[in-house]
């Protein structure tokens, strides 16, 4: 009690002054003192505080206000008028209570994004949990940004009508297929879908491209995007070994013809579908990992060096490697033991598969 007794004293003297400057210390002792006596105070009185502290904050400039919505952002027990007024203020005052004021609740983030900006819809996906209900109109407003961010939300839930939006969506944003793909909680029919949707954007890609694939190799490679690309199933019959290869020439073809004309979300996508692994995970091969992890990928779909060379040249294009290294790594490739990478590749899908169902 001393201390709240000091607080308004101080109050009493701040505020007989008609000094400007003062404004914003009384709105901060003011704060401090919401904060000192917070616990034993009941619902009219949190409301008789939060009136107070919007009538002193929305004298002052965004700054202030800022600076009073960063420190009420995480307070169970701060006024939820305020807080509802500051979420609808301009972003850098909205933002942090926004992200993490536990007294929002959905109808009060639904009403904020039916009514406001990207900016406020980006910060409303950063909360640490988001319901269906609030997501529904996140997706339904967001441009790509906001939906990315709300898909990467490891605890945002979606209904089915939304996880559609997002898909047909993804159909032209690799980032945003990428997170979709890892997503457990994604129906399988959709990530099919999706699959599906991508491969026939692909295949009028590569038939307006300056290449030598003909329209029957081509619907030949969209009859096995359709099976999801899946060439190196463990139930895979002999008797099938055939056809089988002449769907990874086919298939090689495409990859040689998006790594040749620098299309590297384009290359990244076939090569995804191929080999049953993520888009995240195909690009880190590509374009981040040791080239022997390329080589892996490259040598168990039975390219030849003439495709491996080209996706070496697409990775320099952007991240130059020495002469040397190249070299090496071409040396290496023709040593590399199909039936090894193959391997290698099958135990990176079962543990890419066991992390999806767990």
């Amino acid at each position: 009690m001393q201390n709240t007794r000091g607080c308004l004293l101080e109050l009493q003297k701040l505020a007989s002054s008609d000094a400007t400057s003062n404004q914003e210390e009384i709105l901060s002792r003011i704060t401090d003192l919401f904060f000192l006596t917070s616990g034993e105070q009941d619902d009219a009185e949190r409301a008789v505080f939060g009136e107070v502290l919007a009538r002193m904050a929305y004298r002052l400039e965004a700054e202030a206000r800022a600076r009073l919505a960063e420190r009420l952002a995480d307070i169970q027990e701060a006024p939820h008028s305020l807080i509802c007024k500051l979420a609808s203020d301009e972003i850098v005052v909205a933002r942090p209570v926004l992200e993490k004021s536990p007294r929002l609740g959905d109808t009060d983030l639904i009403e904020i994004a039916k009514v406001h900006g990207q900016d406020h819809l980006f910060a409303i996906s950063n909360r640490e949990r988001l319901s269906a209900v609030v997501t529904d109109i996140l997706v339904e407003r967001g441009n790509d940004t906001v939906l990315t961010n709300v898909a990467d939300n490891k605890n945002a839930e979606f209904s089915q009508e939304s996880f559609g939006h997002l898909t047909t969506r993804a159909a032209e944003n690799s980032d945003l297929y990428a997170l979709l793909e890892v997503r457990t909680d994604l129906p399988t029919r959709m990530l099919g879908e999706l699959k599906q949707s991508i491969a026939n954007r692909l295949k009028t890609e590569i038939a307006e491209m300056p290449v030598s694939v003909s329209g029957e190799e081509i619907d030949a490679i969209i009859e096995a995007k359709a099976a999801q690309m899946n060439l190196h199933a463990p139930d895979q019959q002999d008797g099938a070994s055939e056809n089988r290869s002449g769907r990874q020439a086919l298939t090689e073809n495409m990859v040689l013809a998006f790594a040749r004309t620098r299309m590297l979300t384009e290359t990244i996508q076939c090569l995804s579908l191929m080999s049953s692994l993520s888009f995240k995970r195909v690009a880190h091969c590509l374009l981040t990992a040791d080239l022997t992890a390329l080589a892996v990928l490259c040598k168990a779909n039975d390219f030849n060096h003439t495709t491996f060379a080209a996706l070496v040249q697409l990775r320099s294009a952007s991240n130059p490697l020495p002469v040397r290294v190249v070299a090496d790594a071409m040396r290496h490739y023709e040593l590399l033991n199909p039936d090894t990478a193959r391997h290698a590749i099958k135990v990176v899908q079962k543990k890419s598969a066991g992390k999806s169902e767990a």
